[in-house]
Parts: C-alpha cells; sequence; structure tokens
C-alpha cells in the first residue's frame, strides 16, 4: 500500500487523475501475476481514528472475538462520537442444525415447517414499558436460545403414539463458525482487530481518548494471557 497526501484546499479529483496518469506511465514494469492495483482517494473522516489487536497464548481468535462483539464492542458504539467498529479476524460463530433428510419424510415434515418452529422460538425483543416513580422500566420476552440443548428439546408436534417429537429427533445441532471473511495477524501471530470510526463532526482527540480510556479499563479484565496493542492512534495533524 502506498500513501499519498495533499495539502489543504487540492482539488482532489484533479489529484486522483494525475496520480492514475502516473501509475500509468510505471504499470508495464510490475510483475504480469500481480492481482490489479486499486487507486482511490479517502479523507481522514473515513480512516479509523484507531486501530487496536488481541493476541492470545491460550484464547482462539474465535473466542477473542466472541469476547470483544459480546464484552466490548457495545460499550465502545455507546461511546459519544464512536460512529462505527470493524472487527477483522477471528470467524463468526453460527449454531448449525442437520436434519436427516430420510427421518423427516418419514415424519411427515418440511424443512419450512422446521425453520419456522426455530424462528418462533428463538425470540427476545421489547414488548413495552412500565413506568413507576421516577423510573420507567423496559419490558422484554426472553426466548432467545442459551444452550444447544435447548435446540435440540424443542417440540415439534406429537406423533401417534402421543409422543413429543423434538429436533433432535431427526437433526444434530453443532456450535459452528462461519467461512472467515478476513484475517488478521501482528508480529506473525493470529489476532482479532479493532478498526474504530468516529463521526464525520466529532473532535478527534475527544473521541479517540474517551476510546482509549475504555480500552485500558477492559484490558484489565483480560487477564494475563491476552495482550492489547492499538496499532494506530489517529489525531490531528
Amino acid at each position: 500500500m502506498t500513501t499519498i497526501e495533499f495539502e489543504p484546499n487540492v482539488n482532489m479529483d484533479l489529484a486522483t487523475l494525475e496520480v492514475r496518469e502516473k501509475f500509468l506511465k510505471v504499470k508495464p514494469k510490475l510483475p504480469k501475476e500481480i492481482e490489479s492495483p486499486i487507486i482511490a482517494h479517502y479523507e481522514e473522516n473515513d480512516a479509523p481514528v484507531m486501530i487496536v489487536s488481541l493476541m492470545s497464548d491460550s484464547k482462539t481468535p474465535e473466542e477473542l472475538r466472541a469476547i470483544i462483539e459480546y464484552e466490548l464492542k457495545d460499550r465502545l458504539l455507546k461511546t459519544e462520537g464512536v460512529a462505527n467498529i470493524d472487527i477483522g479476524g477471528g470467524r463468526k460463530r453460527k449454531i448449525l442444525v442437520e436434519v436427516d433428510k430420510n427421518r423427516l419424510r418419514v415424519l411427515g415434515l418440511s424443512f419450512n415447517t422446521i425453520t419456522s418452529f426455530l424462528d418462533k422460538s428463538n425470540i427476545s425483543m421489547q414488548v413495552g414499558e412500565i413506568d413507576k416513580g421516577n423510573f420507567s422500566y423496559t419490558i422484554r420476552t426472553m426466548g432467545a436460545f442459551k444452550t444447544i440443548e435447548e435446540i435440540e428439546n424443542i417440540g415439534i408436534k406429537v406423533d401417534k403414539n402421543s409422543a413429543l417429537l423434538k429436533i433432535k429427533d431427526f437433526a444434530t445441532v453443532k456450535d459452528f463458525y462461519l467461512e472467515a471473511e478476513s484475517y488478521s495477524r501482528l508480529n506473525s501471530k493470529a489476532a482479532v482487530t479493532l478498526y474504530i470510526q468516529k463521526e464525520s463532526l466529532t473532535n478527534t482527540v475527544e473521541v479517540a481518548k474517551s476510546v482509549k480510556i475504555i480500552l485500558e479499563d477492559f484490558e484489565v479484565s483480560l487477564g494475563g494471557d491476552t495482550e492489547m496493542l492499538i496499532i494506530s492512534y489517529t489525531v490531528p495533524h
């Protein structure tokens, strides 16, 4: 990656055009087997205000990613001025339900029926509020799956012998991962990296300071087997 910085008030459309023209002159000298280079321009606000990587000797990248998604990401997104957080490295968790088609056919069930029961049984939603004095209490239905066993034991229908058919009677439920969308490595070790972007009109320094305080507090809870490094800390020149 080659980065070119320009002075303020430069016409970026003309600058991009000039860079493309210069590049075309040297393109024949590049190896033929490389991917086609991409030339693009972006403003400072488009770049992450901070890039942070986590590594561990005992936790897998998937475990690190889960910790970040469930324990850190929401805290950062609630920080004033933080617009978005991208995570690189580690695979996202998914629950895989492998259905035995032959068994399903014998039981007279369809895939749509199974999908519908899974959707209806996995619900966590706000249903209302109760105002009491100076306080307002949110009411939620807590029906989201917490364990593999809960999914396996979902009742689908009662058979002719009055026995309740469950998911585990015709399917195998596995704790699995999605295909990797990205890889992250730091100092040749597997890592999980956060790319933290700020809102365009907020103060870069103030956002970075607030984020850094949260990260330092979070690092204390990680334990000695996990290392957190700030790779890039963007502040105005």
